[in-house]
């Protein structure tokens, strides 16, 4: 499924994302740091 988000991306020229796999609980991020999340199980 992450493989074809990232396909897609490309396809229409989309360059603004990363697509990574993890823990939600345990995001490698700084709180409100981030604007947009999907999560998918």
């Amino acid at each position: 499924m992450m493989q074809s988000a990232k396909n897609r991306a490309d396809e229409i020229g989309i360059t603004n994302v990363r697509f990574m796999q993890g823990d939600v609980g345990k995001l490698p991020f700084k709180d409100e740091s981030i604007a947009v999340f999907n999560c998918v199980k």
